[in-house]
């Protein structure tokens, strides 16, 4: 590989970084929140962003939708759905960032179980 193709390697992976940031800020605000999940969705049905690189923005923007979807103004089901498609892919994270990653922290209530479509990643 030239130094050319590595700088620009670098620089693409420096992109995909910073836009996972960015979509984790945005996950953060109501107002943005339903695009930032939908494109993270879009992302994540495509295995190649589950990459080593990757794994802590991911892993940020999944913590995020954890702790917002289910309030008020958010969109529970779409923050279930992404959850649900990480969750088939799992085995491509890392040990330490699976075991941490938030579906596992979440005790979801009654409510949410009822909205959600499908028993996801041991709901």
């Amino acid at each position: 590989m030239t130094s050319g193709n590595v700088s620009a390697t670098n620089a693409e992976i420096q992109q995909t970084c910073d836009k996972l940031l960015n979509i984790q800020k945005q996950l953060s605000d109501q107002a943005t929140f339903q695009s930032a999940a939908a494109e993270l969705l879009d992302w994540c049905t495509d295995t190649r962003v589950f990459q080593k690189l990757y794994e802590d923005g991911i892993f940020n923007c999944l913590t995020v939708v954890s702790k917002v979807a289910s309030q008020e103004g958010f969109d529970l089901d779409l923050g279930y759905r992404l959850l649900a498609v990480c969750t088939a892919h799992r085995d491509k994270f890392s040990r330490e960032t699976a075991v941490g990653l938030p579906w596992r922290r979440v005790k979801p209530t009654k409510e949410v179980v009822l909205k959600c479509p499908t028993n996801i990643g041991g709901f």
